[in-house]
C-alpha cells in the first residue's frame, strides 16, 4: 500500500489507514472540545472553568467558615467545638448549578419555595471546599478574604500533623533500642 504525501505528513501508518476509522487519542479529542489534553487525562478542570467558577462564586456564592458549640453525640455529654466549612452557590438556573456539579463534584439539590421560583443548590464542604478554595483563590475578588481563611485553616492543620509526626519519631524509642 502506497502512502500519500498528506498521510506521511500526519505520520499515519498503513495499519491505521486500513482500519475501520481514524483512531484519535483522548488528548486530541479533548483539545478539539476546548480542554487541554493533560487536564483531560487527569480529570482537572481547565483554567477557564476555574476562572468562570471564581466569577460565579464571587457573585452568587456563600462561604461559611465558623466554629460553633455542639452537643449532638450521645457519648459526649458536654458541649464541644465543631467547625462548619463550606462553599455554596444557590440560584434559580438549574443548568448553571448542574455545570458546577459536573465539573467540580457534588450534586444539585432542589430547594422548593412556596410562591417563588425553584432554587437549586451546589455545596462542597470541608476538604472539598479547601480544594476548590485553593483553585479559585487567585481569581476571586469579593470573597478572597473568606477563601483565604479556609486555605489557612487546612494548611495549618497539615503543618501541625507533620510537626507532630516528626516529634513522635524523635521521642519514641524503637523496639531495638528497648531490647524487645
Amino acid at each position: 500500500m502506497k502512502l500519500k504525501n498528506e498521510d506521511r505528513a500526519r505520520g499515519t501508518s498503513p495499519a491505521v489507514l486500513r482500519s475501520s476509522g481514524p483512531k484519535r487519542r483522548p488528548e486530541r479529542v479533548a483539545t478539539t472540545l476546548g480542554v487541554s489534553g493533560e487536564s483531560a487525562r487527569r480529570g482537572v478542570p481547565p483554567n477557564e472553568m476555574i476562572c468562570y467558577l471564581a466569577g460565579l462564586f464571587d457573585g452568587e456564592g456563600c462561604v461559611t467558615y465558623k466554629k460553633y458549640w455542639s452537643h449532638k453525640r450521645d457519648n459526649r455529654p458536654r458541649k464541644y467545638f465543631c467547625w462548619r466549612i463550606q462553599l455554596e452557590i444557590v440560584m434559580t438556573d438549574e443548568a448553571t448549578i448542574q455545570w458546577c456539579c459536573d465539573h467540580f463534584g457534588g450534586n444539585c439539590r432542589k430547594k422548593p419555595r412556596q410562591g417563588y421560583k425553584m432554587q437549586y443548590r451546589w455545596r462542597r464542604g470541608f476538604r472539598n471546599a479547601y480544594e476548590i478554595a485553593s483553585a479559585i483563590y487567585p481569581y476571586a475578588v469579593t470573597k478572597k478574604a473568606a477563601l483565604k481563611d479556609i486555605i489557612k485553616h487546612y494548611d495549618n492543620k497539615e503543618m501541625d500533623s507533620k510537626i507532630k509526626n516528626v516529634v513522635r519519631r524523635r521521642t519514641r524509642p524503637s523496639r531495638k533500642t528497648l531490647g524487645l
